[in-house]
Parts: C-alpha cells; structure tokens; sequence
C-alpha cells in the first residue's frame, strides 16, 4: 500500500519506535473499530442463518403440501369434476381460437401486399 492511502501498515501499537504518539492513538482506534465492525457481522450472519434456514424450509414445505394433501386426503374422483370444462366454454374457446386462426392469416395476407 502506498504511504498516503494508509500510512500506518505495520500498526503495532507496541512497537514504541516506530510511532508517535498520534499514531499509536489513530492505530488503536482503527484496531478497535475494526474489531467492533467484525463483532457486528459475526451476530448478524449469526441471527441470519437460522431465518434463512427455516424460509427455506417453509417455502419447501409450502410448495408441496398442497399436492401431497390433495393426493392423500381426496380421491381423484371427487375434485376431477371440478377441474372439467364446461360444454358451453369448450365452444367459446373453439370460436375463439378460429377467429385467432383467421385474423392471423389476415394479418399475413396484408403484409404480403404492402411487400408487392
């Protein structure tokens, strides 16, 4: 490191010929604060690994246990009505996706004569 980014690298503060007496306060204050810093993480990563532990499991648990009780607790037969579509929406649907069908190729002809 260069002298006027950090002059204090070799921060001993024992080392009573190498510093005044500014620079022993300045190198005990930045041991202390880094200490104090390190310190801080330590408890946060601390408090935060069990949280991120029991959300993954809650999200685990939580993406599967609509289909284990869905599989164990009701019979297929009894839901699958349910889940059935409609004559009258199936009809809809079909028209619905003719007149997809039918504006696409619409759509298709316009462009081949604003090309010509």
């Amino acid at each position: 490191m260069s002298e006027h980014v950090f002059p204090y690298q070799n921060c001993d503060p024992e080392d009573k010929n190498q510093m005044g007496e500014k620079e022993k306060l300045d190198c005990q204050k930045i041991m202390l604060l880094v200490a104090e810093y390190f310190d801080i993480i330590r408890g946060i990563v601390r408090d935060s690994v069990p949280k991120i532990i029991v959300r993954f499991l809650v999200n685990e648990v939580k993406d599967n246990i609509e289909n284990i009780l869905m599989t164990t607790l009701q019979p297929r037969e009894v839901y699958e009505p349910l889940l059935k579509e409609s004559e009258d929406t199936a009809a809809i649907r079909r028209e619905l996706t003719a007149r997809r069908d039918q504006l696409n190729e619409a759509i298709v002809i316009v462009k081949e004569l604003a090309i010509e």
